[in-house]
């Protein structure tokens, strides 16, 4: 198909104000050694260079005409996320490299068109905010949350095809790609612009929670946790603490923040910043490349003259374990971006090739440039880890170490359903922050896949739940998710193994880095 060039037309407001964000946040940076300009050459690199290299997992569209029509309109609708949070992004990413902060990823597998609404996405932001807080109260280390959210439409498949009652038909590839009802799997591009669209939506919506009294009640409201049904005495006992502690301090924070009062300045300090003043970045997989390429746009640096080109479709992207190939699309057209960039990273990766990678995708060696997202298996991280990280510090790069404790968990029940186990998923951190710790190279943060709703796919956690349940409200597009309740189970359990049994230390005492510590909000 031809490529698509995002050429503005004479006046187009949402270029001139992506452009006009980007020179102020750029103007205003310190340009030393570890923020030189990460762009190859536009004789190097172009937006469309991709298209050069093979590309795994793509889609394939039979109404070519209808394609290019849709990318066309979406290259020049105006940005999802403005240039100036992209470089807020890069700060924090290089910040959670050094150890200054812990990355809280989670979300949606994949994001359903009818559950953009407000109580899906409010529930998606309180159950983030919440395990941020207890994780913090464990870390100590400010939190810094993203979602998977306002764009994680499309997913990759172990299989492109399925056949259901002898007749083979199309994979369901994502709600921007192509429909879950078999009358519906032909790729259709007008579902392209609809996911822009739902990603929008979404993006303002989170844009008109970002003031600080609703965020707060945000993380206040319907803290859906039953201590008393955890098996363990010592979590029952420390979840107890948890919950009282997150609604003594959120609301103390609430009614000082409303009257002014400084008595509790230094526990209110804490807690802003294990909170922060905005909410969080997005995120989503950059699968479908002809849909990624027609949300770049491109700007000169006012200080140094260098092109950058931003993905202004999410603060951050990633590509996944089947689409990483050193010479494929994905990695090509990653590698010239500004945002934040992550790579899966399986038990098939081997330590000289992931450096090869590291190479190719940060070239000047800045601190958080790339997010290496190891999904290795709870049997396999002992294993495959050490190796990695070796390489990683021998060759001088300094990602940001994320553990997925999810994709590489997966099993299939008897009955033919897609599950995880508690126990493994959590299981996988705990040998991911001994080895990391082991090898002087703290773990940087957690890549989940969760929801904030009650749902019943992921077996295990402090309600135990039975292979036998998982039909009662099975609801994913895709992959099994934490419930809401298995997810803060979870973040109590990583609260208190990064600070062993120090969890009810009173909040006022946790040492807090100096560094902002603000995680981004999709609006601010």
């Amino acid at each position: 198909m031809p490529a698509i060039h995002n050429a503005p037309p004479k006046l187009d407001l949402g270029h001139m104000a992506f452009e006009l964000s980007t020179k102020k946040a750029l103007s205003g940076q310190q340009h030393s050694q570890k923020t030189q300009t990460t762009a190859p050459t536009e004789t190097d690199w172009h937006p469309t260079s991709w298209r050069s290299k093979p590309v795994t997992q793509d889609i394939v569209y039979p109404d070519q005409g209808a394609l290019f029509k849709a990318l066309s309109k979406i290259s020049h609708l105006p940005s999802l996320v403005s240039a100036g949070e992209i470089e807020r992004a890069r700060e924090d990413y290089a910040r959670g490299a050094r150890g200054e902060a812990f990355f809280l990823h989670g979300g949606d597998c994949a994001e359903a068109f009818n559950e953009c609404t407000e109580d899906h996405i409010s529930a998606q932001l309180r159950i983030l905010l919440q395990m941020s807080f207890i994780i913090f109260m464990g870390a100590k280390t400010p939190v810094v949350r993203v979602g998977r959210i306002a764009g994680q439409y499309a997913k990759p498949r172990s299989k492109l095809t399925e056949v259901v009652d002898g007749k083979e038909y199309p994979s369901f590839r994502g709600d921007s790609v192509n429909g879950m009802d078999l009358t519906d799997r032909q790729p259709d591009p007008d579902r392209l612009v609809s996911a822009y669209f739902h990603s929008s939506t979404t993006i303002n919506y989170l844009r008109s929670l970002s003031s600080e009294q609703q965020l707060l009640d945000a993380a206040i409201k319907e803290l859906d946790f039953d201590a008393d049904s955890i098996d363990s005495e010592i979590l029952r006992v420390k979840a107890h603490q948890v919950h009282s502690r997150i609604e003594d301090a959120l609301l103390l924070y609430a009614s000082s923040a409303r009257n002014g009062d400084k008595a509790s300045s230094r526990t209110l300090d804490h807690l802003s910043r294990a909170m922060g003043s905005e909410m969080l970045w997005t995120s989503h997989e950059a699968l479908n490349l002809s849909l990624e390429e027609a949300s770049v746009r491109s700007v000169v640096d006012p200080v140094t003259g260098a092109t950058h080109h931003y993905d202004s479709s999410a603060h951050m992207i990633w590509t996944g374990e089947r689409t990483r190939q050193l010479e494929g699309g994905h990695i090509e057209f990653m590698r010239g971006l500004r945002n934040p960039i992550g790579c899966k990273i399986g038990p098939t990766m081997q330590p000289d090739e992931l450096v090869a990678l590291l190479n190719k995708l940060d070239p000047d060696y800045q601190d958080g440039r790339v997010t290496l997202i190891t999904r290795l298996g709870v049997d396999k991280v002992d294993r495959f880890l050490p190796p990695l990280i070796d390489a990683v510090q021998a060759s001088g790069h300094r990602p940001l170490w994320l553990c997925d404790p999810c994709h590489g968990n997966g099993k299939t029940t008897a009955t033919g359903i897609k599950t995880r186990d508690f126990a493994d998923i959590f299981g996988e951190i705990e040998k991911s922050i001994s080895v990391h710790n082991a090898m002087h190279n703290p773990l940087g943060g957690l890549h989940l896949e969760l929801t904030g709703d009650k749902v019943t796919e992921c077996t295990g956690g402090c309600i135990p739940l039975g292979e036998d349940q998982l039909g009662s409200a099975y609801k994913t597009l895709c992959d099994p998710r934490l419930s809401a309740e298995q997810s803060l189970h979870l973040a109590l359990l990583v609260s208190r193994r990064l600070e062993g049994d120090n969890l009810h230390a009173h909040l006022s005492s946790a040492p807090v880095s100096a560094a902002s510590s603000a995680p981004g909000s999709p609006g601010k």
